[in-house]
């Protein structure tokens, strides 16, 4: 037997494998199409038969039918598995066939053009399988649903009317629906004072917002996943928030009572004060530790249980220095500074009954030797208010020849004739005076009364400007707060 007679028997033998296998895939076919006939049949049957009875079920028998439904459904999907694995073992028999095909294309190549085209015509056969199966599951899904579309549940309105507080006497009142199958919902909560499509929301739960009390009609309209839809309404009241109001002081200082004035109507039952530095009272009056901002706020609360609360920010202002240094002129002669040079007012009472003194420095001479009670009130640009005072002991001191030695305070030359020269040192920025009197105290000339700053200071004493006659002086100096007095003689 020649090598051509070989290749035509293995051909055929091929070729009767591939229309073998062919009359089998259309033999599987038919056998399909007859199952999905009687399913069609059964599912028409069954259409038929729920048409019938539909009238006489109750609740009770729907929810069993809904579970036959499930159970049908189920089914279906189990055919789907089954289709779809006969699927992929049709899909590996037709791939080792394809091998086997491929492997002969090689022997035979006249015949290659033949064996695609029997490729395709499987692959065509198998989309037409797959689609079959998903049509068979299709149908039941129409088929549950057309059973389904009958059945409505009925819900209820369930409204929680709690009133929140706000600032703006706006009311918060939330609803939730309760019904079991409800998969949307739209609300109608009939508040004519609402803004434009602010009177509307959907949401199984939702919230509004009234901006007056009264009475209200809120309506809902509820629908299930069948489309299928029901509404219910309800009457609501909401009650009013009471108005709040309340005016600050113009100014409010540290340490010093605070009044607040409440400006609400009567309409609350209740108010209580709430003053931002941790501390609440039901009176209007208040002391603050420190100067700061705090927000303070009344919250009113009416027979109704709503309450509305109003907040007001207040600026705590600071309390000025009132503190003051004394220095010794002469005799009974002293001067008084405030340590705190730029307040709005100082007020001065030396405490023996004369007219008081103003400024932030000032002197004054006593009348008497006895302890005085000075006394300085300050006030800053706040309008706050401070006072101090220290006891004073006042005595007529002899003269003292001693010289401090931290001021270097000398006068040379001394004894002197025409002139004599006096020079100082200042330690520190302070008020420094120098008076020049005669051995009986009578004044003579002031040679310093100012502000000096730290440093050396000479001056110079010119006995024929001064008209000074030969005779004991005496220079009275307060340097620093310390005094000194120094003798001094003019020569012929």
């Amino acid at each position: 037997m020649n090598d051509t007679k070989k290749k035509e028997i293995m051909y055929k033998e091929i070729q009767f494998e591939f229309d073998k296998k062919e009359s089998d895939l259309k033999l599987q076919k038919t056998i399909s199409d007859e199952k999905l006939n009687q399913q069609l049949l059964l599912a028409k049957q069954k259409e038929q038969e729920i048409e019938l009875d539909k009238k006489a079920l109750t609740v009770a028998s729907q929810k069993d039918e809904i579970q036959h439904l499930a159970y049908l459904k189920q089914q279906a999907l189990l055919e789907k598995e089954k289709a779809e694995k006969n699927e992929k073992d049709k899909q590996l028999t037709v791939s080792e066939k394809e091998k086997q095909l491929q492997s002969s294309k090689l022997q035979v190549v006249n015949n290659e053009k033949a064996l695609q085209l029997s490729e395709l015509n499987a692959n065509s056969l198998q989309k037409n399988l797959i689609a079959t199966a998903g049509s068979i599951i299709i149908i039941l899904l129409l088929f549950s649903l057309y059973t389904y579309r009958n059945y409505q549940v009925r819900k209820l309105l369930e409204i929680r009317n709690k009133i929140s507080r706000d600032l703006h006497d706006d009311i918060a009142t939330s609803f939730s629906n309760t019904s079991g199958s409800a998969v949307s919902a739209k609300w109608d909560f009939g508040d004519p004072a609402a803004v434009k499509g602010g009177d509307t929301s959907s949401g199984l739960k939702t919230s509004h917002i009234y901006r007056t009390g009264g009475k209200f009609k809120v309506k809902m309209v509820v629908a299930n996943i069948a489309g299928c839809k029901d509404s219910n309404s309800q009457n609501i009241t909401v009650d009013s928030l009471p108005k709040v109001s309340f005016k600050i002081p113009n100014s409010i200082c540290a340490k010093a009572p605070a009044l607040f004035t409440n400006t609400s109507p009567v309409t609350s039952d209740s108010f209580s004060w709430i003053f931002g530095d941790g501390l609440s009272d039901s009176l209007p009056s208040h002391i603050y530790a420190k100067d700061s901002i705090y927000k303070v706020s009344l919250v009113a609360t009416n027979a109704k249980g709503c309450m509305d609360t109003l907040k007001q920010s207040v600026t705590v202002h600071p309390l000025p220095l009132a503190s003051f240094t004394t220095g010794k002129w002469t005799y009974r002669n002293f001067n008084f500074r405030a340590n705190d040079t730029i307040l709005t007012s100082y007020s001065w009472d030396f405490g023996d009954s004369t007219a008081l003194g103003t400024g932030f420095k000032v002197g004054h001479s006593f009348a008497h030797d006895a302890l005085y009670l000075v006394k300085l009130n300050v006030t800053n640009s706040f309008g706050c208010t401070a006072s101090t005072d220290t006891a004073l002991n006042v005595k007529l001191n002899g003269i003292n020849q001693s010289i401090t030695k931290d001021l270097h305070f000398g006068v040379y030359p001394n004894p002197f004739t025409d002139n004599t020269q006096i020079e100082y040192t200042v330690p520190e920025r302070t008020d420094n005076h120098l008076v020049l009197t005669d051995i009986t105290g009578k004044h003579i000339a002031d040679i310093v009364n100012a502000e000096q700053v730290a440093g050396t200071y000479t001056y110079m004493i010119n006995a024929s400007t001064l008209g000074l006659k030969p005779g004991i002086y005496i220079i009275n100096a307060i340097i620093s707060g310390v005094s000194v007095s120094r003798q001094i003689i003019k020569l012929e």
